[in-house]
């Protein structure tokens, strides 16, 4: 088929056009995408805000663990309740560090400035000096929804080493109701730590009572 001269540059025209968007399109298909994966962070307690009153107890040692949780928990994207028995794992929130470093790392925090005191060791570390209390506990629930209260269940000891003797031994459950701006996972995150918060405090009674 001969083409006019029109016609050829018409025909010509049209394939440099179609070559270029299709070289528009097989560049777009390999510029990578925007992480929008956001990260979160499990916070202690604020020293200026604490609603708890500290003690000096330096002379006792404390450490924090060994401690585990439902295995449901050991996931880097942030669990929300939909049903009773029916839980969302969001793809885009995650937790910045394994969630139970973060309760661990939190309870920690917390108890230092509950007690008063200068240094807390975490498991498997030693205890300095190879006496004085170790919290052992179990984390069976910790989650909730974005607009219904979250709950902290954990069963929880005191022990005093070395000798393992329990000073304490309990089971407690700690509902952390919507704040005044529900529906995010911001306050989702405010409202777990905050029920951490409550359990470190009564962690810190038992360990001042006598």
């Amino acid at each position: 088929m001969t083409l006019s001269p029109v016609n050829r540059f018409v025909f010509v025209g049209v394939c440099i056009l179609g070559m270029f968007s299709l070289g528009q399109v097989g560049c777009s298909l390999f510029v990578p995408k925007k992480d929008r994966t956001q990260f979160y962070v499990l916070r202690a307690a604020k020293a200026e805000g604490r609603r708890y009153s500290a003690s000096r107890t330096d002379a006792v040692a404390v450490r924090v663990g060994p401690g585990n949780e439902a295995s449901y928990l050991d996931s880097l994207s942030i669990a929300l309740e939909e049903t009773p028995n029916r839980l969302k794992f969001l793809d885009s929130y995650h937790w910045a560090e394994p969630l139970a470093k973060g309760i661990a790392r939190v309870l920690g925090e917390n108890l230092s400035r509950f007690l008063g005191l200068s240094h807390i060791s975490y498991y498997p570390d030693p205890i300095p000096g190879g006496s004085g209390i170790e919290v052992r506990y179990r984390i069976n629930r910790f989650e909730g929804a974005l607009d219904s209260p979250v709950t902290l269940d954990v069963s929880w000891q005191v022990i005093e080493s070395p000798g393992s003797d329990v000073k304490t031994s309990k089971r407690s459950v700690y509902v952390i109701p919507p704040t005044q701006a529900p529906g995010t996972v911001d306050s989702y995150v405010e409202r777990l730590s905050a029920a951490l918060e409550h359990w470190s405090a009564e962690v810190a009674a038992a360990i001042r009572a006598p």
